[in-house]
């Protein structure tokens, strides 16, 4: 597998189907962004094998030892996020990208982001240019509120 997907890049892409209503967890999972990369069945297989391992993980209950976090900055493709993720220290639900928050999120997607993580949220982090300094401090109250540990990466 690591062969076919080598000159590829894998990384999280930031929230932008919710935080929804739903009760049950849910991700999405996405192939590229080309109606090559689409229709390589060989990709297609390598995310149902990634998927059903991770539901596997889940049913044994040997997920990975990690700070469940949920990140808040980075553009769309959520390099930096990702790279701490591989590290294996954190795990994130929901990344809210520097758009977003440029744009004005409010207080209240950045609290249902907070609360709607599978197991729920350790820590919040934040990337250091993420936002206006009133957001960064908005978003400071809302994790001392939620009792969660604000990180600055």
């Amino acid at each position: 597998i690591r062969n076919e997907i080598e000159n590829l890049e894998v990384t999280y892409e930031a929230t932008h189907h919710g935080p929804t209503g739903l009760r049950k967890p849910l991700v999405f999972v996405e192939i590229g962004s080309s109606v090559e990369l689409w229709r390589n069945t060989r990709l297609h297989e390598i995310v149902a094998l990634a998927v059903y391992r991770s539901i596997d993980s889940l049913l044994r209950g040997s997920l990975p030892q990690c700070k469940r976090a949920v990140g808040f900055g980075g553009g769309h493709y959520s390099r930096r996020f990702t790279e701490l993720a591989l590290k294996g220290e954190y795990c994130f639900g929901h990344i809210i990208p520097k758009y977003a928050i440029r744009e004005g999120v409010s207080t209240e997607v950045v609290e249902s982001a907070i609360r709607k993580n599978y197991e729920g949220v350790e820590v919040v982090l934040l990337e250091r240019k993420a936002g206006p300094k009133q957001f960064r401090e908005r978003l400071r109250e809302i994790a001392n509120k939620s009792r969660k540990t604000l990180i600055v990466v």
